[in-house]
This record gives C-alpha cells, structure tokens and sequence, in this order.
C-alpha cells in the first residue's frame, strides 16, 4: 500500500514564533484536539523540545483506546517541526507543521503522511473525515487560544491517493 497524504493549511493573524510556541507546546495537544478523540497525554513534559524526543499519550479511536507514542524526528523553531509514530493504530503515521510569515500573519501547513489499518477502504470511510474534522478542530482552537485575532478557515490543499 503506498502511502496517503493530506495537507491542511489556515492563517492566523498572529506572529510566526507565537503561534509555532502554541502549536509546539507537549502541554497544549489536549486544548487542540477534539473531545471526542478523547487525547490524553502521558508524557508530563519531554524537557526541552528537541530532535529524537519522546511523546506517549492515550486516545479514543472510534471504538478503540489506543496507547500511541510518537518521536520528534525534525525540529527547526520557529519554521517546522515533525512527528512519527513509533507506536500505534497505523502502519506509518507522520505529521509535519509548516510555519510560514505573511503579511496578515501566520499561514500553518500541515501535512499528514500515513498508513492505516484496513488500507484505503478504511481511509475513505473513516480515517479521512476524522482528520478533516480534527483539523477544523484545531484551527478553531488556535483562534481561540490566540486571542481575538482573525483566523481564516481551514482548508484542505492536497490529497495524493
């Protein structure tokens, strides 16, 4: 099976290393994610963000709770930084934030590499709309989280099948 990717990106009318620091934070992955994913991390803090750290966290995949840990394979503040799973319901799963600077603020690109069980009939049944819903989750979070600073929507910029 080859691999699935998807890209999400919105703007926030915030500077680049704010919302990076956000959005970097082990700590703030509870306030930026679904409730219904019912994420709980495990990790208090990995110490200073860095290359090769550790994260664990529990969470609710539909009917499943699923331990998953990831490891932070690229960190370059405030311009990215990645994640894989090193544990977890996916054969390969992989999430890189983008940050980049534009005149209205902040434009945050994330692109999401993976692998899931059941293949693509899993993913355009199920795997797809929950990332969809997850990351406009997120961006609404983010503007809350930041202030009453605009935030454009969230929109769905590539899908290589």
């Amino acid at each position: 099976m080859r691999l699935i990717e998807r890209q999400y990106e919105f703007t926030v009318e915030a500077p680049r290393a704010e919302v990076f620091a956000l959005l970097s934070d082990v700590r703030n992955l509870n306030r930026v994610t679904p409730e219904w994913f019912e994420f709980e991390v495990l990790t208090e803090s990995p110490g200073e963000m860095r290359q090769g750290a550790l994260i664990d966290y529990w969470l609710r995949y539909r009917l499943m709770r699923v331990r998953w840990q990831s490891r932070v394979r690229e960190w370059n503040p405030p311009r990215s930084f990645s994640y894989e799973q090193e544990r977890g319901p996916f054969r390969y799963f992989r999430h890189e934030h983008l940050f980049f600077e534009e005149s209205r603020g902040t434009r945050v690109s994330d692109r999401v590499c993976y692998m899931p069980p059941g293949g693509r009939v899993a993913d355009r049944v199920i795997v797809r709309g929950d990332l969809d819903r997850i990351f406009s989750f997120r961006q609404e979070k983010v503007a809350a989280l930041i202030g009453p600073r605009r935030c454009e929507s969230v929109r769905q910029v590539a899908v290589a099948d």
